[in-house]
């Protein structure tokens, strides 16, 4: 099994990785509550096909 070290450079660049998912996840998440008030179609709306949804 392999042991790192604290200082490992493998564990020093994942140190900020759970931050910056977390933060990530929150502005994600105001953003999809914003979106219908900014004009954005429905994620699952009915009125807009898949086509035009994704381009």
């Amino acid at each position: 099994m392999i042991d790192f070290d604290v200082n490992h450079p493998i564990v020093q660049n994942w140190t900020g990785a759970g931050a910056a998912i977390i933060l990530a996840a929150f502005f994600g998440f105001i953003a999809i509550k914003l979106a219908r008030q900014t004009g954005f179609p429905d994620i699952r709306g009915d009125r807009i096909s898949n086509k035009e949804r994704y381009i």
